[in-house]
């Protein structure tokens, strides 16, 4: 088989979604209760004792940590993507997993499809849903315990995904359309392209490391993050700000940051085309 077959994918990725429903059921129960403790810790304080202030005349609760669980709980979803990357592969973890994963009647081409789909749209699927479930749960029954009720956090988080940077005014205050126009999409691109970047370097560390895939790839993120640093604060002539501003850098992020995550994705299917039954005891090749 080396052609691509839609039908033949689609029952790959059903079998696939079918043998792993336990673990599908457990990862989303454990999300549930993690976000529902973190949400209840978090509102604890303002749903007994709510600070009151005067709006328009009339006393209403001030609902404080709402900012910053809404903030958290953004910040966590781009979290759980890179981790969801991380665990593309880890059903090749057993000798039994990759014996039975890869006799699957499907191209290597429609199995790696089939794990990317499990690790970057399922398992971020499963937490928002259960983020939604969670909060929801929160918000109902938060009148049993105190007087305040806190607004519903996922509805703000979804929208914080799309990223909002404030740069509308520089240089004492005045409007810059020029660089609202033309500098601030370049900026934008470039941080949604190295996101990208990341969660390919997840994914290919997943298909590289049989073990701590999630570890090992965010120590070597780590390291990788502090060269572009100082490659970048070297570079002559501009401030630190400058370069990260600049239209001519963001483009240049969003182009190197392009091939790096074409080739991130190209290493990680080559590297799992020639995973073997029995591999080496840390790594994949």
């Amino acid at each position: 088989m080396k052609n691509f077959n839609i039908h033949r994918f689609g029952l790959t990725l059903r079998q696939d979604l079918f043998s792993h429903k336990r673990l599908l059921m457990r990862t989303f129960l454990g999300m549930f209760a993690a976000c529902f403790l973190i949400l209840m810790i978090a509102f604890f304080e303002d749903i007994v004792a709510p600070t009151q202030i005067m709006i328009d005349g009339s006393l209403q609760f001030d609902y404080a940590n709402h900012d910053h669980v809404k903030a958290f709980m953004t910040a966590v979803i781009f979290v759980v993507i890179l981790q969801g990357a991380s665990l593309i592969f880890s059903n090749l973890r057993t000798k039994e997993e990759r014996i039975a994963f890869l006799a699957l009647p499907a191209t290597r081409l429609e199995k790696f499809l089939v794990r990317w789909i499990y690790g970057a749209v399922v398992y971020v699927a499963l937490f928002c849903l259960a983020l939604i479930a969670a909060d929801l749960l929160r918000y109902a029954i938060t009148p049993l315990i105190g007087p305040g009720r806190p607004p519903l956090v996922f509805p703000e988080v979804f929208a914080e995904i799309v990223p909002k940077i404030n740069v509308d005014y520089v240089g004492g205050g005045d409007f810059n359309e020029t660089y609202v126009r033309d500098v601030r999409p370049w900026i934008l691109a470039s941080l949604a392209m190295i996101f990208v970047w990341l969660h390919s370097v997840y994914m290919l560390g997943s298909s590289l490391f049989r073990k701590y895939a999630w570890i090992n790839t965010t120590i070597a993120g780590i390291v990788i993050f502090l060269v572009l640093v100082v490659v970048i604060s070297n570079l002559p002539d501009m401030e630190l700000e400058t370069k990260l501003t600049s239209t001519g850098m963001s483009k240049a992020c969003v182009a190197v940051a392009f091939v790096l995550t074409v080739f991130n994705y190209w290493a990680s299917y080559r590297v799992f085309s020639r995973i073997q039954v029995v591999p080496r005891k840390w790594i994949n090749i």
